[in-house]
């Protein structure tokens, strides 16, 4: 009886580690634009590993217009991915949307001046600034092989190009953005971000640690069992 316990706790310890593991939350800050960085940020990022197949990334953009596709090293949205096989992006919102999943690029998508080499992109309605979409935009990134965030497998990465602010590379995210209340000649601009946080990242034990807890308890409670047997 006392190993059927032992196993069963182990048995569920292990799935209740496993999928405490598989889950976070990360957000990056839009803090940098073309004219540099910028102690408020335009906004961010937030990537939510909702299970072991699903990301959700949602871009917030307060205070901006629109996400827009002008065009001449520029897409909407950037951002990079090392995946074998290639993921299924779907914009899920806004809704409806002229957002659509440009599909991944070896050659490199252009976001200056972040770089010339985004693996993948989400690009817009018609170029030019007088289209685009308020955001928030929100898409979902789907790998049947698994997908995480920041990971050993399939996952997102910064990139290695690009230059502002005395920074060349590791931009996790870049957007192309519209706001009439900026200056003119200068309304339409890219952000990008290179911080990443995580939100909901906790110390849970691992699997194995689990086992080893369980298992040290059963064994004290064994040696207590012993010795009040012994002092009947």
């Amino acid at each position: 009886m006392y190993r059927k316990f032992i196993a069963a706790m182990t048995a569920g310890a292990v799935a209740l580690g496993a999928g405490a593991a598989s889950a976070a939350t990360y957000v990056s800050k839009l803090e940098y634009s073309q004219a540099g960085y910028t102690s408020t940020p335009f906004g961010t990022v937030t990537i939510e590993e909702l299970d072991a197949n699903n990301v959700k990334i949602t871009v917030a953009l307060p205070g901006i217009d629109k996400i827009v596709d002008t065009g001449n090293g520029h897409v909407a949205f950037a951002f990079n991915l090392s995946d074998n096989p290639n993921s299924t992006v779907t914009v899920l919102s806004p809704t409806p949307s002229s957002f659509t999943y440009a599909g991944e690029k070896s050659a490199g998508y252009k976001m200056s001046p972040f770089g010339q080499t985004w693996t993948n992109a989400i690009v817009c309605c018609g170029q030019g600034a007088s289209n685009g979409e308020p955001p928030p935009l929100v898409f979902k990134v789907s790998n049947a092989s698994g997908i995480s965030f920041l990971g050993s497998g399939n996952k997102f990465t910064s990139n290695t190009d690009g230059t502002i602010a005395g920074y060349t590379g590791g931009w996790w995210f870049a957007v192309d953005t519209f706001d009439a209340d900026r200056p003119a000649g200068g309304n339409t601009f890219a952000v990008a971000a290179r911080d990443v946080t995580c939100t909901s990242c906790s110390a849970v034990p691992e699997p194995a640690t689990w086992t080893m807890m369980i298992l040290g308890f059963g064994g004290a409670g064994a040696v207590i069992r012993r010795r009040r047997f012994a002092a009947a």
